[in-house]
C-alpha cells in the first residue's frame, strides 16, 4: 500500500532529523565524544552493564567495531572493561564515574529537547496511534523476515 510506504520514509525522516539536532546538541555539551559513542553512552546508562555481542547487538554493529570503540572510550576514562568470575571470554563494559556524569549530562540534555518538542500536545488519537504502529510492526517483520532469507545477522 503507497500511504504505508508515505509513513515508513516520513518516521525515517523524522528518525534522521532527530538523530542530527541530538548530534549537534550533544557535540555542545559533550564535545570529546563522537556520535556512536554517545549511543554506547545513553545504552549503558540505561541498561547497565553489557557484554561486547549484547551492545553490538543493540547497535547493529560488528563486535569488532564496538571492542575498538570500547578501548577508545576505556582510554579517556568513560567505560572501563572487565571480566566476570568464572567467564574469561566475554568482555563487560561500565560507565567509569565520568561516564556516569555524561550520561546524567546528556539525560538532562535530551529531557530539556523533550520537554521543548511537547509531544503530549499532539492529538493523536489512540485508534490513530494503533493504525501506525500496527504499519511499523509488519513492516519490523517484514524485515526479520528478510534478513532470515539472506542469513543477516546483528552482529
Amino acid at each position: 500500500m503507497i500511504v504505508d510506504k508515505k509513513i515508513l520514509r516520513k518516521l525515517w525522516d523524522i528518525f534522521n532529523k532527530k538523530r542530527m539536532i541530538d548530534s549537534k546538541l550533544l557535540k555542545q555539551l559533550i564535545p570529546s565524544y563522537r556520535g556512536v559513542e554517545i549511543y554506547i553512552l545513553d545504552i549503558l546508562g540505561e541498561k547497565g552493564d553489557m557484554n561486547i555481542k549484547s551492545l553490538a547487538d543493540t547497535l547493529y554493529m560488528t563486535r569488532g567495531a564496538i571492542s575498538k570503540l570500547a578501548g577508545r572510550l576505556e582510554q579517556r576514562g568513560i567505560v572501563r572493561c572487565y571480566k566476570r568470575d568464572g567467564n574469561n571470554r566475554e568482555v563487560y563494559l561500565t560507565l567509569t564515574e565520568e561516564g556516569q556524569a555524561d550520561f546524567k549530562r546528556h539525560c538532562k540534555m535530551r529531557k530539556a529537547i523533550d520537554d521543548d518538542m511537547d509531544l503530549n500536545s499532539t492529538s493523536v488519537e489512540t485508534q490513530e496511534a494503533n493504525a501506525v504502529l500496527k504499519i511499523l510492526n509488519d513492516y519490523n517483520e517484514k524485515l526479520d523476515m528478510q534478513m532470515k532469507k539472506f542469513d543477516v545477522h546483528l552482529s
